[in-house]
C-alpha cells in the first residue's frame, strides 16, 4: 500500500479533460510545472460537471490512477485562479475530505502554486 503521508497535494483549479488516461494527465501535470514521474507529488483533476476527479501520482513502481465518483452531489469548485496560480497545494487530510465529497478551506494550510 502507498503511503501518500509523504506525498505533495496539488489540486488543478482550473477543469480538466477526464477522457485522458495516465500518459496525457502526466503531460498535464507537467505543463502546470509539477513532475509527477518522480513519486513524491499528485495532482487532483476535476471533471467539468464536478462529480469525477482524477487522481494523479507514480512510486517506484509505476503509475498510480484513482478514479472517484460521486453518485449525488458534486466535488467544491475552489474559486479563482489566485497571483495567475493554476494549481493549490493541500494537505492529506484535506485531500481526504475533499475526496468524500466535502468542502475544503483554503489558504490556512493552502499554497497557491
Amino acid at each position: 500500500m502507498v503511503d501518500f503521508n509523504n506525498y505533495q497535494v496539488h489540486m488543478y483549479l482550473g477543469v480538466a479533460d477526464l477522457r485522458k488516461g495516465i500518459p496525457g494527465l502526466t503531460i498535464e501535470a507537467a505543463k502546470l510545472g509539477i513532475d509527477v514521474t518522480k513519486g513524491k507529488d499528485m495532482v487532483i483533476f476535476r471533471s467539468r460537471d464536478g462529480r469525477t476527479l482524477k487522481i494523479l501520482a507514480y512510486d517506484e513502481f509505476g503509475p498510480i490512477l484513482i478514479i472517484r465518483k460521486l453518485t449525488a452531489g458534486g466535488f467544491q469548485q475552489i474559486q479563482g485562479l489566485v497571483n495567475g496560480s493554476s494549481t493549490l497545494t493541500i494537505t492529506v487530510a484535506q485531500l481526504a475530505l475533499y475526496f468524500n465529497g466535502k468542502r475544503i478551506q483554503g489558504p490556512k494550510n493552502c499554497h497557491y502554486g
